[in-house]
């Protein structure tokens, strides 16, 4: 693997072909080393080689299409950081989802990538127009790894009172409306399968609590 000379990410993703046999997490790992640059490319580029390779093969094993089917919810959902680093934000400084993502250092775009979320929801989110009640516990944990937080913090942020807009320019703030979680996700630009996943994940929630 050499860096040396500047290399387009197509350059790049083709070199990853040639010389990676399978979309292991080790090797997401040693590329993004490599090219720090593109983390969120790689990110993408490997969760998406290895949904593809979760298409049904009559040869092969169970166990190779679950570890396939494993590896792209990882990558999809959170690229996870060791778990020895230091927290990046500290409690008291959390009072707003956009703020706590800058504090962490990376962009809107990354965070909603790693969280299967897309603008629009982290928008919502950080303006708490979702109600807090109806927000997985799943996305509870997928935002605290990433923002390096305690899930009771994520919580409070996430039940904190709904944020206007400042632009509004009439005398009186309209009403601020929320709405459940699923709705918003409906309403989003992830893809079917994204949304499916989150309508999987609150069923399960909800039949785990009865």
């Amino acid at each position: 693997m050499n860096s040396d000379g500047p290399m387009n990410l197509e350059e790049i993703l083709d070199t990853i072909m040639y010389k990676e046999a399978k979309p292991t997490h080790e090797a997401l790992e040693r590329w993004v080393a490599v090219y720090p640059q593109h983390k969120a490319d790689l990110v993408e580029f490997f969760a998406t080689w290895a949904e593809q390779a979760t298409v049904p093969d009559e040869t092969a094993i169970d166990e190779e299409k679950i570890s396939s089917r494993l590896v792209s919810h990882a990558l999809n959902l959170v690229y996870r950081q060791t778990a020895a680093e230091p927290a990046a934000v500290v409690d008291a400084e959390v009072t707003r989802l956009s703020k706590a993502i800058a504090q962490r250092g990376i962009t809107e775009a990354e965070f909603a990538a790693r969280c299967n979320l897309d603008g629009r929801l982290v928008a919502k989110l950080d303006r708490r127009l979702i109600r807090p009640g109806s927000i997985p516990a799943l996305l509870v944990r997928l935002v605290s790894e990433v923002l390096r937080l305690r899930d009771a913090v994520v919580q409070r942020l996430f039940a904190a009172e709904p944020i206007p807009l400042h632009s509004y320019k009439a005398k009186k703030q309209p009403e601020l409306k929320t709405e459940e979680f699923l709705d918003a996700v409906q309403g989003s630009g992830l893809s079917p399968d994204a949304k499916a996943e989150w309508v999987r994940a609150v069923e399960s929630e909800r039949k785990g609590t009865k």
